[in-house]
């Protein structure tokens, strides 16, 4: 699976079918999760991993992956008792396709009982035919552009920094907290914010953890930029206090 690919048609996805932040940030972990293991056609997930990447609660989670199942977006399986659920993601563009053939299907007054049987079924597997495209494409490393360069991002990285760019309200909230003048401004934090932890190395364990350390980061960011904008206008004032004391030193000389 192309993973940058997959991110960018999620996003137009969501033009036409919102959804809430906790179904993005839990399709954002099973698209990370399935990555580390090389895009393979199923993969297990316990839920107390998918809480702990989400930051979310396991009801939550339960919640956000019936909402993704419903989208066709994923197809989950329960294997019973203590074991994990197994999961697979849909390529995008197969899954426009299926929902334009149900469509076309319910325009022309016709029934079919597989599609129907996919659509009440969540945790069904995918038909291995349509997922083949899935794994054949050539993985890519995920980057943004930042003042006309692309910089390169790790994956963990990648998927919670798209995911707070797709929350409006947390975009909002940070902003006001921090003294910024638009979200534009947390957006354009938030990327440097990834290529920092990039570039360092920085993996966090979870959406919550990353949130927490941008917060202290912005915070710092800001009282450096404000301590740095006390200084100068102190500089300026003295200029101008050096200025007027040394016209009035000028004005007090008297022409003999």
């Amino acid at each position: 699976m192309n993973y940058l690919t997959q991110i960018i048609q999620f996003y137009d996805w969501l033009d036409t079918h919102p959804m809430r932040s906790s179904s993005i940030a839990l399709y954002h972990a099973l698209l990370h999760l399935n990555n580390k293991c090389r895009w393979c056609r199923e993969f297990e997930v316990a839920l107390s991993v998918l809480s702990y990447k989400t930051g979310l609660s396991e009801r939550m989670v339960r919640y956000a992956r019936s909402i993704l199942a419903d989208q066709k977006l994923i197809k989950w399986r329960s294997r019973g008792g203590n074991l994990s659920a197994v999961y697979s993601i849909a390529f995008i563009p197969t899954v426009y396709k299926e929902l334009e053939g149900e469509q076309a299907g319910e325009a022309e007054g016709k029934e079919n009982e597989i599609s129907a049987t996919i659509d009440s079924d969540t945790s069904s597997n995918f038909n291995d035919n349509k997922l083949a495209i899935l794994y054949k494409q050539e993985e890519i490393k995920p980057s943004i552009c930042i003042d006309g360069e692309n910089k390169i991002l790790s994956s963990s990285v990648s998927s919670y920094l798209y995911t707070l760019l797709g929350d409006k309200d947390y975009l909002e909230i940070i902003a006001k907290n921090k003294g910024l003048s638009s979200q534009e401004d947390v957006i354009l934090y938030l990327k440097h914010f990834a290529v920092l932890l990039t570039d360092r190395g920085d993996e966090k364990e979870n959406l919550s953890d990353f949130k927490a350390h941008f917060a202290n980061w912005t915070s710092c960011r800001q009282k450096k930029l404000n301590s740095q904008l006390f200084k100068n206008r102190n500089d300026e004032n003295t200029n101008s206090v050096s200025e007027a004391n040394q016209v009035e030193f000028i004005d007090s000389l008297s022409i003999d």
